[in-house]
């Protein structure tokens, strides 16, 4: 119910906003020439170095990892300019960002979170393969001692301990999707306290906003519908997010009023 009623209003939205869908279609078209680029450049280095650019996809993976982690930081602060306002223009669109807010909002702060974010989605995406890599060490000692049971049992806890931080890390990135419309709606906010409040506004919705990637997602799978259903995802992640911040916004107000009645500090 919750996702047709968002993508009505999606609908309503971008057909008074013409302009959010042409910055939605702005977007999707940067991030293909943004992975363009690193495809081209890391031909280039394959063809320097006189090997083929299709050893790309197979043996030199690794090169490939290399080049985007150098070209991480000037592409990764284009597309998050660009990503960012657009979400702060979609929210305005919807009604849902003060205008001192908007004002209030710095391109340097901006960078400071995006990086934040990224940081700490990597080092705890960065256990899970080390969980395993542990996994693969005691299943091969396991093979020089005659009773390696305890090794293999060593190892399936750490497969299933890599699991388990998965679906951490996934937990966390759902709460972190909200970072954006918390500093739209308390730009003053230390950027440290951001993504706490994020998370705490997510919490109990996640598995909703997971639904609606994977609707929007299901949507864009015959291709030729991404440039009408992408503006519409846009857009109803932007106002689910927005609402959930405000809802956070209303349950806090409601704990101060109960805390003064009471007479608590």
């Amino acid at each position: 119910m919750e996702i047709a009623e968002g993508q009505r209003f999606a609908k309503a939205l971008l057909y008074k906003h013409r302009k959010l869908r042409q910055g939605f279609w702005g977007l999707g078209g940067l991030f293909l020439l943004l992975w363009l680029l690193e495809m081209l450049a890391a031909w280039t280095v394959l063809l320097l170095l006189g090997e083929k650019p299709a050893a790309l996809l197979g043996t030199d993976t690794l090169l490939w990892r290399t080049v985007q982690a150098i070209l991480g930081i000037p592409l990764g602060a284009i597309w998050i300019c660009f990503s960012w306002n657009i979400w702060k223009r979609c929210t305005q669109a919807a009604g849902m960002l003060q205008p001192e807010n908007a004002a209030r909002c710095k391109n340097g702060k901006m960078l400071v979170l995006a990086i934040q974010n990224a940081a700490l989605r990597t080092i705890l995406l960065a256990a899970v393969p080390l969980f395993w890599y542990g996994a693969f060490l005691l299943a091969q000692e396991s093979m020089h001692h005659t009773d390696g049971a305890l090794w293999l049992f060593g190892a399936a806890q750490l497969i299933l301990l890599g699991v388990l931080w998965l679906f951490f890390w996934g937990y966390v990135c759902l709460g972190l999707w909200c970072v954006p419309f918390v500093w739209f709606a308390h730009p003053e906010m230390p950027a440290w306290k951001i993504p706490l409040t994020a998370m705490a506004a997510m919490r109990g919705h996640r598995t909703r906003l997971l639904l609606l990637l994977l609707w929007y997602t299901v949507q864009c799978l015959p291709l030729v519908t991404i440039p009408w259903v992408l503006p519409q995802a846009g857009v109803a992640v932007t106002v689910f997010c927005n609402i959930r911040v405000q809802l956070l916004q209303q349950r806090q107000t409601i704990e101060k009023q109960k805390n003064s009645c009471h007479g608590t500090p």
